[in-house]
């Protein structure tokens, strides 16, 4: 992927192990930029951007705790 500067990004990601979760992210390292890709639970995809970045930085057990809708074809 390609940044806004010009360079290249690499993809890189954030595990928390004992809740098998993984945010999926490009950074661009002579900007700084980061893209949020998507947050992984489990092998599943539950949220994406702005609102994945939010909930793996926030209250990531209790995201996990609360019974979600299910449906979503991401």
């Amino acid at each position: 992927m390609q940044c806004r500067c010009g360079a290249a990004t690499k993809g890189r990601s954030s595990v928390v192990n004992k809740l098998e979760a993984e945010l999926s992210y490009q950074e661009c390292d002579p900007c700084g930029r980061v893209h949020i890709e998507h947050l992984k639970v489990r092998g599943q995809i539950v949220a994406r951007g702005r609102q994945a970045s939010e909930i793996f930085n926030g209250d990531l057990e209790r995201f996990l705790s609360t019974p979600q809708q299910a449906g979503f074809a991401f």
